[in-house]
């Protein structure tokens, strides 16, 4: 490959081209043309040192081994945010120690997930009548301040397990938490027919720590 320059040379005589020959017209133009070659050179051959080698030991019919890339990938990408830990084991992971205590306290703590500072739980709760209210109360200064979440009902169509559905009903809740808060502690209240029912965990109350305070 390689690129043509050109270099105009006039001529405001009559005198003829050495290149192009006689000419006799007044006034001509002649373009001299030049080759430039492409040259390819390696870093090595001019004293630079080589920035990496790899060798790929794959055959032409295997895919590559990404698994190292992605390690390194993952090790570069920053460390998530220190988020919300339960400190309590999710009750429904024993399912029959869950339903054995709903059955007796007639409301439960399902479970709890924390996702980007948010908590989301879910609770079961038995269906003494049609009228019935749940509320989350929590704290994050060790019950200097108690705040309220208002809980929310889940139409037995969307619940997996139907089974239950008419002797339990599901709520559902989210707290939006502060990174700045470094623990959460919750318990929950049911109100129906005029009675009060609550779940606190055995008078121990749901616990979040922040991760760097999490036991080892």
């Amino acid at each position: 490959m390689f690129w043509l320059w050109s270099i105009p040379w006039s001529s405001s005589s009559g005198r003829s081209c050495r290149l192009c020959g006689t000419l006799t017209v007044y006034s001509v133009s002649c373009y001299w043309y030049f080759r430039l070659d492409r040259r390819v050179s390696f870093a090595d051959s001019l004293g630079l040192q080589l920035t990496s080698i790899r060798l790929m030991n794959e055959g032409r019919d295997t895919p590559p081994d990404l698994s190292k890339l992605l390690h390194i990938a993952e090790q570069n990408q920053s460390k998530p945010a220190e988020t919300l830990e339960a400190q309590f084991e999710q009750p429904i992971q024993n399912f029959n120690k869950f339903y054995s205590f709903l059955g007796m306290n007639n409301v439960a703590l399902e479970s709890v997930s924390v996702i980007e500072d948010t908590i989301n739980g879910v609770i079961k709760v038995r269906n003494l009548a049609f009228e019935k209210e749940v509320t989350v109360h929590y704290t994050y200064d060790n019950w200097r301040s108690v705040e309220q979440c208002q809980c929310h009902y889940i139409n037995p169509t969307t619940v997996a397990n139907s089974s239950t559905t008419n002797t339990f009903d599901t709520f559902v809740f989210q707290i939006v938490t502060s990174s700045s808060w470094l623990n959460v502690e919750f318990c929950i209240e049911y109100k129906c027919q005029g009675q009060t029912l609550w779940d606190n965990n055995n008078r121990n109350n749901y616990l979040l720590l922040r991760n760097r305070l999490a036991p080892d």
